[in-house]
């Protein structure tokens, strides 16, 4: 049993538990950590949980596996509960079935399911489970979209051709790859909420674009160009300078199918290929170059180079323009590359 922290993480296991206290102690690591809930139907000769649990921002991602069991929310855990939460739920492995007020539903492996912690539910955890959950506070959950009733108690991969890449996304944040995270919490909170902003936008219908949302689109565009090697850039100081607020920012980026880490990233690779594939900056380190171009660090600057252009920033460097003509492909590649959709 392990209640301890490594690099603000907390895990916790029923490994030191003795078998016939396992169910109840788990039942109060998630009503504690998580929130109140009930277990039942679980073997107790066999039952066994681990989860690791680490903050981003105003959000908690915890990572949670376990043997099968039963888990729910009724009007005895709803009155134990100090603060309302949205918990986003992704599982890794197994479908699993959920009954609440809209009806009983099968989520497969990857789907995006949203719940509030107001209304009750059930879980059913048939086999092995290995998920992904994220407590969303509602101020947060507001600042991304206007109306979040229609999502909840809904399967946002199937509603939406944006939540397969969701799904895909929050799979990454695990405790353990958010030590590894180069991005601000901010900017990881932007993308969660940019996604969910254009699937709400999505699933209410409403994928046009007005004359009002392509200028201000121009007017962030803009701004980024001119402010993106500023490390600790995020959506609330973009919002400022284009006198709009964070959600009216969002909204805009939904509606243009844009999100503003993906902008931002954009820029940032842009100018790390421009100076890398320059003389007039041949004698700069690499680590250099990243910080010039908003990274903070090489690290970040690698992965992100390499993702949008195939190549490594000491490939690029290596090769000069004259003697590697697919580098101006490469070029195109970062500056050209659309937001990518895995469900396409």
């Amino acid at each position: 049993m392990s209640n301890g922290s490594s690099s603000h993480i907390a895990k916790w296991s029923t490994d030191e538990v003795p078998d016939r206290d396992r169910l109840d102690f788990w039942e109060s690591v998630l009503s504690s950590s998580v929130m109140p809930v009930l277990l039942s139907e679980a073997n107790p000769n066999g039952f066994e949980s681990r989860m690791s649990l680490s903050n981003i921002g105003a959000m908690t991602v915890a990572r949670q596996r376990g043997s099968p069991h039963i888990v729910g929310r009724g009007r005895s855990e709803l009155s134990r509960s100090s603060a309302r939460s949205f918990n986003i739920l992704v599982s890794l492995n197994e479908e699993y079935n959920v009954t609440a007020g809209k009806g009983r539903l099968r989520i497969a492996p990857g789907d995006v399911l949203l719940l509030d912690s107001e209304r009750p539910f059930i879980l059913e955890l048939e086999k092995q489970y290995e998920f992904i959950n994220i407590s969303v506070p509602p101020e947060l959950l507001g600042t991304w979209v206007d109306d979040f009733e229609s999502l909840i108690e809904c399967s946002l991969t199937t509603s939406s051709r944006w939540g397969r890449s969701f799904g895909s996304y929050l799979a990454l944040l695990a405790p353990r790859f958010g030590q590894h995270l180069t991005l601000s919490d901010a900017a990881i909170s932007d993308h969660i909420g940019s996604m969910f902003a254009l699937i709400s936008r999505e699933m209410n219908g409403n994928l046009g674009w007005s004359a009002g949302e392509k200028s201000l689109l121009a007017d962030i565009e803009r701004i980024l160009s001119q402010r993106f090697q500023e490390s600790s850039l995020e959506a609330t100081d973009v919002a400022a300078s284009a006198k709009v607020s964070v959600r009216t920012l969002h909204r805009c980026l939904q509606a243009t199918g844009k999100t503003f880490s993906g902008l931002l990233l954009d820029a940032r690779v842009k100018c790390a290929v421009r100076m890398l594939q320059s003389p007039l900056f041949s004698k700069m380190t690499v680590a250099h170059v990243g910080i010039r171009s908003g990274f903070l660090d090489s690290s970040h600057l690698s992965r992100a180079v390499r993702q949008k252009t195939g190549y490594s920033p000491v490939q690029i460097r290596s090769m000069s323009l004259g003697l590697a003509p697919d580098m101006r492909a490469a070029q195109l590649s970062a500056e050209q590359s659309p937001p990518r959709d895995s469900s396409q």
